[in-house]
């Protein structure tokens, strides 16, 4: 038996030896292949062989031992495993022979998951299924998992739609308590409101939206003057109807967003209050929240106000109806007189934007037409009208003033921020500037002024244009924030979003703070928590449909074999994103599958090897060389067209 004093020179010993060895703790990234990377605490990546890979799973938490092998090339070994988050998952049934699998819809995973038999709950070959870790693999590298749902399969219908939903935790039902919420609103309640609002329903409001849209949550009136115009903007105002702290106010902050997926949506709010007694219907009294601004022959902003008003739509118009009021002869229709002076206002407001601030060029867009089977049928390109820059400038001006309101009266806020150019590309994306484009170099990009020259600078010049996608790829991302703070995507010092509040909750819970306002209580906080939850189920929606669109555009594809022309819009040192000139849908164009070796130049975006290079906006010929299903990425390679492949954007 070991004595005390013993047992101590040995824990002494260990903890020694141990301390010894270059130890550290990160966080398992996966890759397409077997290998993988742990991202230690201090932000570096340590290569992961592909034995130590196979023994976890991505975004576990580990602690490994930094070696090097004889050429100096730094590796990892796992030393123990500390948290892994992987308890529930989902993913595709597979069999091979008597052996039954699971390959997990885990991003960077490559291996499949065993499924004991007791545990496979009469699964079936290419079945889409819910499942639970039953083994991690850090003792032995072979994973096990239990089938906890069997979803569906792939030939469903709509099952791409049933599949995303149940994966990121997105639900269509309505609890029992809202339904009986619900039950207590009608149009009583609307009158009962409004004798306390300003009464506006003689103003000939429109509304201008796509022809199916149901939750209408703005509508629009102006009217020139001597000075330039008077605008209004009505917004929906559903929280006049929602008590705080109800079973819907809640449900509101628990869905985050409307998600509109392809074919269908969930709503944030019920129809009854999104489609109905909160939506600006025509023809019908609806509560709103009105913004009227001064706006000046040249486009600036002046004076503005917000009140809570009763108004009414004397006209629902899709965007193609509204565009042919614009372009089409003048008449006496007052609807068509509306759209017209509000044509005026919004060209003013745009060209204030395009020299003073930043309007983003804007990317095509497509609209997925699905079949009977809820799958594409045709992707079709979405036409931008003059009725939709007519709508964004009239909303910009809108959220532009409500931002400055909030900072004026010193009132809790909800603001819209966006950082410029990632602090680790500032300096390295302001050299090529400097020597490409000398004449849109500034002294200190990360100042709105200096930012705004530059860019407005580069969008001037069709030459340089390709210097602006560079500039854009570089860019940090839009957050929210209870502070205010410039957004320099669009130029400006302050912004926030308040014209949604029947699709997004920050924009409701703004709604909120400003009936608060109204009212005399100007109290109300807005903390970091709530935010970056907000935030985090926006994210969710735009992950649950990207999931939803890209299946389904891998199903698409993978009957086309034609080649096509494709703009690069990403560069990366394994390869380059493209995107289709004729349907828009993207995927990946990988070196590994071409010859010879490729040098990338991170600072241009570009690659270049022996046969073929890339850059932004370059315009080449490609052909689909196979679907990643795992990934759920389309796989380009450039066809044999030098003439098309070397052509700019």
């Amino acid at each position: 038996m070991l004595k005390i004093d013993a047992l101590s020179q040995l824990k002494q010993l260990k903890s020694d030896i141990k301390a010894s060895r270059n130890l550290h703790e990160g966080v398992v990234k996966g890759t397409s292949n077997k290998f993988g990377f742990v991202t230690l605490d201090s932000g570096k990546d340590i290569f992961l062989p592909a034995d130590e890979m196979a023994k976890v799973l991505p975004g576990d938490r580990i602690e490994v031992e930094v070696k090097k092998e004889p050429k100096n090339k730094t590796f990892a070994l796992i030393e123990r495993l500390i948290d892994s988050p992987t308890k529930e998952f989902f993913g595709k049934y597979l069999t091979k022979g008597n052996a039954h699998f699971v390959e997990a819809d885990i991003q960077g995973l490559s291996q499949w998951m065993f499924v004991p038999p007791p545990k496979r709950k009469n699964a079936k070959a290419k079945d889409l299924v819910r499942c639970k870790l039953t083994q991690h693999p850090i003792k032995n590298g072979k994973a096990q998992a239990a089938v906890l749902e069997v979803i569906g399969s792939e030939q469903e219908a709509g099952v791409e739609w049933k599949y995303s939903m149940l994966k990121h935790g997105i639900s269509a039902d309505w609890s029992p308590s809202v339904l009986g919420e619900l039950e207590a609103l009608d149009e009583s309640a609307i009158e009962r409101l409004s004798d306390a609002r300003e009464d506006l329903t003689t103003l000939p409001f429109v509304t201008i939206d796509s022809e199916a849209t149901q939750d209408l949550d703005d509508a629009l009136w102006a009217e020139k003057t001597d000075k330039g115009w008077l605008l209004r903007v009505a917004i929906a105002d559903p929280v006049a109807l929602i008590k705080e702290n109800s079973a819907i106010d809640k449900e509101v902050l628990k869905r985050g967003t409307t998600v509109y997926l392809p074919g269908q949506s969930v709503p944030m709010l019920p129809p009854l209050i999104s489609s109905d007694l909160g939506s600006l219907n025509e023809g019908k009294k609806r509560l709103a929240r009105v913004v009227t601004v001064e706006v000046s022959e040249s486009g600036e902003i002046g004076e503005y106000s917000v009140c809570d008003a009763l108004v009414c739509s004397v006209r629902k118009l899709s965007y193609n109806a509204a565009d042919e009021f614009i372009k089409g002869d003048e008449g006496d229709d007052v609807a068509q007189t509306m759209v017209r002076t509000l044509a005026g206002l919004s060209s003013a407001l745009e060209n204030w934007r395009r020299e003073n601030a930043i309007i983003q060029p804007g990317k095509p867009e497509f609209y997925l037409e699905l079949n009977d089977k809820q799958k594409i049928a045709k992707i079709s390109a979405k036409e931008y009208t003059l009725a939709h820059r007519l709508v964004e400038e009239c909303m910009v001006a809108a959220n532009r003033s409500i931002a400055s309101l909030l900072i004026a009266k010193e009132l809790p806020g909800i603001f819209v921020r966006h950082d410029g150019v990632r602090e680790d590309r500032r300096d390295a994306l302001a050299a090529v500037i400097k020597q490409q484009a000398p004449e849109s170099a500034v002294t200190d990009i990360t100042q709105l002024d200096d930012y705004g020259k530059s860019v407005r600078s580069l969008l001037a010049k069709e030459e340089s244009k390709s210097l602006f996608t560079l500039w854009s790829r570089q860019l940090s991302r839009t957050e929210l924030s209870a502070e205010a703070g410039p957004h320099f995507a669009m130029g400006l010092p302050c912004y926030t979003t308040f014209t949604s509040p029947l699709r997004k909750a920050s924009d409701y819970l703004l709604h909120r703070q400003l009936a608060k306002y109204l009212s005399g209580d100007a109290t109300g906080v807005f903390d970091d928590e709530l935010l970056a939850g907000l935030d985090k189920r926006l994210q969710t929606a735009r992950a649950a449909v990207y999931d939803v669109e890209q299946w389904l555009k891998c199903q698409f594809m993978n009957k086309q074999n034609d080649v096509q022309n494709a703009v690069v819009v990403k560069v990366f040192a394994a390869g380059c994103q493209v995107r289709l000139l004729k349907n828009g849908v993207e995927g990946f164009l990988a070196v590994r599958e071409l010859s010879g070796k490729f040098s990338y130049n991170q600072d241009q975006m570009s690659l270049k090897g022996e046969k073929h290079q890339f850059h932004l906006d370059q315009i080449i010929s490609v052909q689909k060389k196979h679907i990643d299903w795992t990934r759920k990425q389309v796989q380009f390679v450039p066809a044999d067209d030098p003439a098309v492949e070397n052509e700019s954007a």
